[in-house]
């Protein structure tokens, strides 16, 4: 379950570098495209949730020193 937080914390630094300044008129398409990805995690949405919004934040942050340890705590908090 700590894939969707890699991705999608890194996909932000990823997106943020490549489209420039057109980053922030794009991130509400591109959280809703993976927010959608939502119900592809049924039993696991609420986790699904809290990894989403964390690396969202991180990913915005560009904090990569999250240690897995805490990410996979992240991941089983229910």
């Amino acid at each position: 379950m700590t894939i969707p937080y890699y991705y999608t914390r890194n996909l932000v630094m990823v997106y943020r570098l490549a489209a420039g300044w057109l980053f922030w008129p794009i991130l509400p398409l591109i959280s809703l495209k993976w927010f959608l990805k939502l119900r592809h995690y049924e039993g696991a949405r609420w986790r699904y949730l809290g990894l989403f919004g964390r690396a969202l934040r991180d990913g915005l942050l560009r904090r990569t020193k999250v240690s897995h340890e805490r990410v996979k705590a992240w991941a089983s908090e229910n």
